[in-house]
């Protein structure tokens, strides 16, 4: 799993016998038929408790599952924590799952949960044995989803290439010379990626290898390898030759903000070409 490429060494079905643990284990179940994987009870670096992973294609997401009438700030803190650029990563969906109702009593913690980007889902039926209706399980699948893929449709399931059998395979051109002209780098990258032709489905769901001219595989590694360091795309320079200069010489041409690009293309996941 993703998981096991951050920190140092992770421990996998950590589990502690508390008060939620049925309702953490229910949670889990929900979500178990409609993403990639699931894990409960991953530890971090020792400290880092995670109660809740789930997968869907190369999407992360952690979640802390809380039954009871007492919120603590400790779930936002952990869902933060191992969402840090040295552990999961800043991309990482964060979700707390739980049984209270917002209410005025509970506004501080729900600000300080939106300001570091968690969603909260709220299950108001929790009652034993099931402790989820049919529809807030829906709604948790639903929403979850969303975050990590874009897809709105719970019933339509997150497939990765090994859950299913690929009828053969075609090859897609992405055929052009981007950064040449004067033109931005992103609009250009984003013309020569959709001569591809596939989904939004495709493109999430596809085994794809990229086939990159000899010294770009080896700056495309140098991104992946920093990537991996810093928790986020870094920022790059375009340089381009300088006009009417002799003898030759570059200028810069662009600072390209690959975070950007990244974030702006995970809205067109669901886009059909």
């Amino acid at each position: 799993m993703y998981v096991r490429a951050h920190g140092d060494e992770p421990r996998f079905d950590v589990i502690k016998k508390t008060s939620g643990l049925e309702f953490e284990k229910t949670v889990a179940s929900v979500l178990a038929p409609h993403v990639d994987e699931v894990r409960r009870g991953i530890c971090l670096s020792g400290a880092i408790e995670i109660e809740i992973a789930v997968r869907c294609g190369n999407q992360v997401g952690i979640i802390e599952a809380k039954s009871g009438t007492k919120l603590e700030r400790k779930a936002i803190d952990q869902l933060n924590t191992a969402a840090q650029p040295q552990y999961l990563g800043t991309y990482t969906g964060r979700f707390w799952v739980r049984t209270r109702q917002s209410d005025h009593t509970t506004k501080t913690l729900d600000e300080l949960a939106r300001h570091y980007q968690i969603e909260i889902i709220e299950v108001l039926s929790c009652r034993p044995p099931n402790y989820v209706s049919p529809e807030e399980a829906e709604e948790i699948v639903r929403r979850v989803r969303r975050a990590l893929t874009g897809v709105h449709d719970s019933r339509e399931r997150c497939a990765c290439p090994r859950r299913r059998a690929v009828r053969g395979h075609r090859a897609g051109r992405c055929g052009g010379r981007p950064g040449r002209s004067r033109q931005p780098i992103a609009p250009q990258v984003r013309e020569l990626v959709d001569r591809c032709g596939l989904s939004g489905e495709e493109w999430q769901c596809e085994p794809i290898v990229v086939n990159l001219p000899s010294l770009a595989v080896l700056a495309a590694a140098v991104v992946a390898e920093l990537h991996g360091r810093m928790g986020y795309f870094p920022t790059v320079l375009s340089l381009r030759p300088a006009p009417g200069v002799s003898p030759r010489r570059f200028e810069l041409g662009e600072v390209v903000d690959l975070r950007w690009i990244r974030e702006s293309a995970r809205y067109r996941r669901t886009e059909s070409t």
